[in-house]
């Protein structure tokens, strides 16, 4: 094959797979508009549904850039406002965590727009938590039990990612980490969700003082190394 022609082959393929994330774009932009609508019509259980569809399906088809984690992390917060809406708080607040640390600017949208379970999720805005043990109390810091490894969405992730996921949390008196904030750069939205994904399931000795277990802060950097 000539160098003309495998340039030209080059550019077919890139035409045709930015057509291809064109058109899947367009078609999760409108799966989370049906999502809004059911959330604002307090619909919560069929408003999850077009949710997971667009995080299962935007973790399959691997596409990096700002436009790619700015629709990622509206899709996960309209999962946590549907959890907040069937009540599931804890679930919703660990999903707007994770949106805001994918894309820290839906953190600030209106949510009033979205009735009882727009006020929960406003109500708790993702920041860093900062606990304070007792003074002069004798501490001892939490430890991991139980490690969950990351289930990566697509074998092409792990060919083309190589990034550590830096994330910040509690660990709370229930041994479960709570709270989670990604530290820095994200270096890949579904990755870092996956990082956040496996993390809900890690199980710790709570962190004590005086023998008392207390909520206290933990910091991980999860690697992640390109496979070949």
């Amino acid at each position: 094959m000539t160098i003309m022609k495998r340039l030209l082959t080059l550019l077919l393929l890139f035409v045709a797979a930015s057509a291809y994330a064109a058109s899947a774009a367009q078609k999760f932009v409108d799966m989370l508009a049906d999502s809004g609508d059911f959330i604002k019509a307090g619909k919560y259980a069929e408003a999850l549904k077009p949710d997971d569809v667009v995080i299962a399906q935007m973790g399959e088809h691997y596409v990096s850039g700002d436009a790619t984690a700015q629709l990622f992390a509206i899709a996960v917060a309209h999962k946590a406002l549907a959890l907040a809406g069937l009540g599931k708080e804890d679930d919703a607040l660990w999903n707007w965590y994770a949106a805001a640390s994918i894309y820290p600017a839906v953190a600030r949208s209106d949510m009033s727009a979205f009735g009882p379970a727009g006020k929960f999720l406003a109500e708790h805005p993702p920041r860093a938590v900062e606990v304070r043990a007792p003074n002069g109390a004798q501490m001892v810091p939490a430890s991991v039990l139980k490690k969950v490894e990351t289930k990566y969405p697509t074998r092409t992730l792990q060919t083309l990612v190589e990034s550590p996921v830096v994330v910040e949390f509690i660990v709370g008196k229930d041994g479960r980490a709570h709270a989670p904030r990604i530290v820095g750069d994200v270096p890949a939205p579904i990755l870092a969700f996956a990082t956040l994904e496996a993390l809900r399931q890690w199980q710790f000795a709570p962190a004590t003082a005086d023998g008392q277990p207390i909520d206290a802060p933990f910091r991980m950097t999860f690697g992640y190394k390109v496979l070949h």
